[in-house]
């Protein structure tokens, strides 16, 4: 009975070994794959992060300059600035602080009141008269970092002053951020420090992993460094974004990725060879739903700007199509909208605009987020004049179901251009020319 008994664990423990051993080598041969995967993920949130911020940072040096053309400010007298300054920094979580001082540096008003910020020199401030900076300023004893801009101050007198602007570098950040929360994201403005936007709330229960995986992310924790970063570029300002991914959250969303199978197999005890097949269907179908995001806009679950970019060329060289045409759809004065209602607010008219694309477009026809509020539709094996009328149609049907209009611009190839660029930049004249006339409107090149 004992010798049964013996021969009986041995099996058991010979069979749990076999699998955990079978476990580690198929995770351990798809690593690369994931690994690949990840790494294309990175530097797609790194891009779409470098565009969020800037256009928060532009918007922000927009609102600005809107309210250094407020009369109070140009008139110069301190108090009333000073409660000027006080009502809109307690207002409007953007800024952190608002200085007004005159063309040598020196302070006129500021907000709040227990606000320490050395002002910088003459050449720095008017340095930021073009570009952001980012600097420590001390409120209420404690230290903060923060975006500083600054804007020429409209006076009729001439009095030469200037508004500093101390933007919330955590709301700026928190606004910016879209599906980055288990990475940490830095920002490098030209020194060899990084500054840290955002950084993830880490615990060991966060990402519980077997020690089987541990023993193996020993092996490959080398190699999958560089993977694990993506990095991105912004304009103005010149700055560089970078978002790394922790070994320990890879590793555990690549366990959630490779290991589904696995978990079934092992509370049922299904053969090893179907828990295989099993394992793999999860894992290309894990693949397939990790490339279908990477092309996709987070927010409007339109395709993103790189996938329009590629796809655009590629229905162009095909040669399949005798027409193809291009919308470049913007938002009229969603600047406003966004400033007067929120964020929040903003977003919701993005997924209803987006919506309405999708429900007035073919399947065969690719509605992207260009960037921030502009559109592109491509409807390959449509002429110019049925796309205008295309576009009618979706104009009209936003300005009755949204708070805000659009404006259109319509180009087609190869009438109008002969290459990918061209059509784009025929489609994009005709949408300028459009905002410029009355907006809410339909221009063709």
């Amino acid at each position: 009975m004992k010798t049964i008994n013996r021969q009986f664990f041995i099996c058991i423990l010979i069979g749990l070994l076999a699998f955990v051993v079978f476990f580690g080598f198929l995770f351990h041969f798809h690593i690369s794959d994931i690994l690949m995967d990840t790494k294309q993920k990175q530097e797609d949130s790194a891009y779409k992060m470098a565009i969020r911020l800037e256009e928060k940072l532009h918007q922000s040096r927009e609102c600005l300059e809107m309210l250094a053309t407020n009369p109070v400010i140009g008139d110069g007298d301190p108090r009333c600035i000073e409660d000027l300054l006080t009502n809109i920094s307690s207002r409007s979580p953007l800024y952190r602080g608002l200085i007004v001082t005159n063309h040598d540096g020196y302070l006129i008003a500021e907000a709040p009141q227990d606000l320490k910020f050395s002002c910088p020199d003459i050449n720095k401030l008017r340095s930021l008269l073009t570009k952001c900076d980012l600097a420590y300023i001390t409120i209420a004893d404690k230290k903060e970092h923060v975006f500083v801009s600054a804007a020429q101050v409209s006076n009729p007198k001439d009095k030469g002053q200037i508004i500093i602007a101390l933007l919330d570098l955590d709301y700026v950040a928190e606004t910016a951020i879209l599906e980055n929360n288990s990475s940490e994201i830095s920002i490098y403005t030209g020194s060899d420090t990084a500054k840290i936007l955002y950084t993830p709330e880490y615990s060991p229960e966060s990402y519980p992993i077997p020690a089987i995986l541990n023993i193996i992310g020993r092996t490959i924790k080398k190699k999958a460094s560089p993977y694990l970063v993506g990095t991105a570029s912004m304009t103005k300002p010149n700055w560089d974004i970078t978002i790394i991914k922790s070994f320990e959250a890879f590793l555990y969303d690549s366990m959630q990725t490779a290991s589904l199978g696995f978990r079934f197999f092992s509370l049922l005890s299904f053969p090893i060879l179907i828990t295989l097949l099993f394992t793999i269907l999860i894992i290309n179908f894990s693949r397939k739903h990790l490339k279908e995001l990477a092309i996709r806009d987070g927010l409007t679950n339109l395709y993103n700007h790189r996938f329009f970019q590629t796809e655009l060329r590629n229905i162009i060289s095909s040669n399949k199509y005798k027409e193809i045409s291009l919308l470049m759809i913007d938002l009229d004065n969603f600047k406003l909208y966004n400033d007067c209602h929120g964020h929040l607010a903003g977003d919701e008219v993005l997924k209803d605009i987006s919506r309405i694309f999708v429900q007035n477009i073919r399947n065969t026809d690719i509605a992207a987020r260009y960037g921030g509020e502009e559109f592109a539709i491509i409807l390959p094996d449509v002429g110019l004049e049925e796309a205008t009328k295309i576009a009618e149609r979706i104009r009209k049907t936003i300005k009755s179901n949204c708070p805000c209009t659009i404006s259109i611009g319509i180009s087609s190839f190869p009438k109008y251009a002969s290459t990918a660029e061209e059509l784009i930049s025929r489609a994009d004249d005709a949408l300028y020319r459009a905002k410029n006339i009355s907006k809410d409107r339909v221009e063709k090149c």
